[in-house]
């Protein structure tokens, strides 16, 4: 049986790598939107995933877990997968049905509220302890991821079903962490990834059949268009599971989701920076505000080491 105990290394490493795990997520989601304008979202979700899973796959042989592996039954390896299904299989199952129906600011924040999910399931199911100091700096962190997405004039139907599909989603993503937390805690994060990561693909051609999306993979899209979904594969996935995975070991989850207020402030300074898109001064404001907040959490955390 796969047995890892919990390093013995300052809380301060483990909120670098919680820090890098939201980087990769925003800077993930720039490096996909050129390959979005050509490919549609579920064929990019499957290239990505399957890069994502192989890289996964291949560090975990090299580091010898995949032997370890063969003493477990098939049992096992489903259930320590099996938070794969929450994320990324059904949270971005539905999220992409919620945007469909809905504009891309509201997914934008309603999925802020990911960090509140999270807080709410760790105090219902571990009873962690929540201070009201990071009850106010939770919010603080709220209000400043929506000012950052509040230029998002992105136009459709904000219908209410839409919304609630989003919700779901959000809801699930959050689940991922609190289960995830469970298992992380006696294995090594890198073949949780992958484990996690290859239900999740599973869950995501699965959904794509049964809801008629299909996949579609056309030999005229450039092969730079392709490379570029692989590399933010492994960014995105890979890398951003693997380094969150490997902080929650360390850090309580209620801590950690806050962390993840980041990902919009990478994300639209990525955009700006990589992409040309303009910031407007509420937009700053915003990542400002997020930022800080953070930056308190991070001390709350560090007075408790």
């Amino acid at each position: 049986m796969i047995s890892t105990k919990v390093a013995k290394t300052p809380n301060s490493h483990a909120l670098i790598l919680i820090t890098a795990s939201a980087g990769c997520w925003g800077l993930g989601t720039v490096m996909s939107k050129s390959v979005l304008a050509t490919v549609p979202p579920l064929s990019v979700l499957t290239v990505q995933l399957s890069t994502s899973i192989l890289v996964l796959w291949v560090l975990s042989t090299l580091q010898g877990h995949t032997a370890r592996l063969t003493q477990f039954s098939w049992f096992t390896w489903i259930q320590l997968g099996s938070p794969g299904v929450f994320e990324p299989g059904l949270s971005y199952g539905f999220g992409l049905i919620g945007l469909s129906l809905s504009s891309a600011s509201q997914a934008a924040l309603i999925g802020a509220t990911e960090p509140v999910f999270i807080v709410g399931l760790a105090w219902l199911m571990f009873r962690e302890s929540i201070s009201l100091r990071l009850l106010m700096l939770s919010a603080l962190a709220m209000i400043g991821v929506m000012l950052t997405v509040s230029s998002d004039t992105a136009s459709g139907s904000q219908a209410l079903l839409g919304n609630l599909w989003i919700l779901i989603g959000t809801f699930c993503a959050a689940f991922y962490v609190i289960l995830s937390r469970h298992a992380v805690a006696n294995h090594p994060p890198l073949i949780l990834s992958a484990l996690q990561q290859t239900m999740g693909l599973v869950c995501i051609v699965l959904f794509s059949w049964n809801f008629g999306a299909g996949l579609q993979f056309s030999s005229t899209i450039p092969t730079q268009i392709w490379l570029l979904a692989a590399l933010s594969g492994v960014v995105q996935y890979a890398l951003a599971f693997w380094l969150y995975l490997s902080a929650i070991r360390l850090i309580p989850v209620s801590i950690a989701a806050q962390f993840l207020s980041l990902i919009p402030v990478f994300g639209v300074g990525g955009a700006y920076l990589f992409l040309g898109e303009r910031l407007t001064l509420v937009q700053c404001l915003g990542m400002a505000i997020t930022i800080a907040a953070v930056s308190q959490i991070s001390r709350l955390q560090s007075s408790h080491e």
